[in-house]
């Protein structure tokens, strides 16, 4: 069981549960252009050294699911994600006259070990919206990746592998229906 004390060290070919959120509980995404510009700048940040694989943006906090490609340098991930947490932080910062941090960590990360985990994980990721009660569906959520996994557009997810660990499409839906135990996932996953 991953441990919520330990900083889990970030390793080229593995994959990890990344994940923060706002400084006191606060919210770090405000309007939806908010959104946008986090994710472009992870998409700047994170394309060519990872493949992300699920993500979930909620008003306090974000989930990405992730693979480290291989040959990247230990340190590279986590400069990455500190320059995007730092640019979004002085953007946010900037236009609501705050200072300090926004975000209540530099991040966390949890490393992924097996296929029922990676499977578990992508649902949580995308009941995320559901379980804090920001959306009634966690299908039509605007700031996740379960549309853009079933959708047939061009998207930097790596939808193919993530529906390669389901078995297809149908199985992908049939077990986000699923009803999970969520006090199961609560102990495999930590926020």
């Amino acid at each position: 069981m991953p441990s919520k004390n330990k900083t889990t060290p970030i390793e080229s070919g593995k994959y990890y549960h990344i994940f923060n959120r706002g400084n006191n509980y606060e919210n770090v995404f405000y309007l939806h252009d908010d959104y946008i510009y986090f994710l472009q700048r992870y998409k700047y940040h994170l394309k060519l050294c990872s493949e992300t694989f699920a993500y979930a943006l909620i008003p306090n906090h974000f989930h990405f699911l992730i693979r480290v490609n291989e040959n990247v340098a230990y340190n590279f991930i986590s400069n990455q994600m500190k320059l995007l947490m730092q640019e979004y932080t002085y953007r946010i910062n900037n236009r609501l006259g705050r200072s300090g941090n926004l975000f209540l960590k530099p991040f966390r990360r949890l490393e992924i070990t097996s296929d029922e985990y990676f499977k578990q994980l992508v649902f949580y990721i995308h009941y995320n919206p559901l379980k804090h009660k920001i959306s009634e569906n966690f299908r039509e959520y605007s700031y996740s990746s379960y549309k853009a996994i079933l959708a047939s557009s061009p998207t930097y997810i790596n939808r193919e592998e993530v529906l390669e660990w389901f078995k297809g499409k149908t199985e992908f839906v049939e077990f986000h229906n699923f009803l999970h135990n969520e006090k199961q996932l609560e102990k495999l996953i930590f926020e």
